[in-house]
């Protein structure tokens, strides 16, 4: 149940407007669904497997995934000798998907309440990675609200480019070790 980022940078150039750095997180989480058949337990599973999402990074299918993107625009405070963050905005965006069985109502009661357990264990999965994002989110955030003063705003450019590019590999880390610790999920 791995993930892939698409990573957006706008760093805007804009009108100084307060004194101290402001930042704010701003996020989109959204759920989709794909439709899954069945009678019995293994016609159910293999189904996933053919129309479960794509993992293009992986040339997989996998149960469910969560597609996390990042973005953020600042504006600057120049003075003619120094450049500071004035506003910034970090946007995070999770879109999770996640099988639904299409023949649920009129499945055996033992499959639908199996069903039951499995789907609430493969969403609590996707969530943890959304919180994982939404975490990250917030140290982005942080930074941009304590990143110092340069002599020049291309400077500062520079500095939170790799501030964020150091963000993301650990948040790939963390999501990559979440997925190799966490107990296999089986519909039984």
């Amino acid at each position: 149940m791995r993930r892939y980022f698409i990573i957006l940078i706008c760093l805007l150039v804009g009108v100084p407007c307060a004194s101290a750095a402001q930042a704010e997180v701003v996020s989109d989480v959204r759920y989709k669904t794909y439709s899954v058949r069945g009678q019995n337990a293994q016609e159910i599973w293999r189904n996933i497997g053919r129309k479960g999402p794509h993992q293009r990074h992986r040339g997989l299918y996998a149960q469910a995934l969560s597609e996390i993107r990042y973005g953020w625009s600042v504006t600057y405070k120049r003075r003619s000798d120094s450049c500071r963050v004035d506003t910034a905005r970090i946007d995070v965006s999770v879109l999770i998907t996640l099988p639904k069985w299409a023949g649920e109502e009129r499945g055996d009661p033992r499959l639908r309440k199996a069903w039951q357990r499995y789907i609430a264990k493969v969403r609590r999965h996707e969530d943890r990675h959304k919180t994982i994002a939404l975490e990250t989110a917030k140290v982005v955030d942080r930074e941009f609200k304590k990143a110092p003063q340069y002599r020049t705003c291309n400077a500062l450019k520079f500095y939170l480019e790799k501030t964020t590019e150091r963000i993301l590999a650990r948040e790939r880390r963390r999501q990559d070790r979440f997925d190799e610790t966490a107990p296999p999920i089986y519909l039984r």
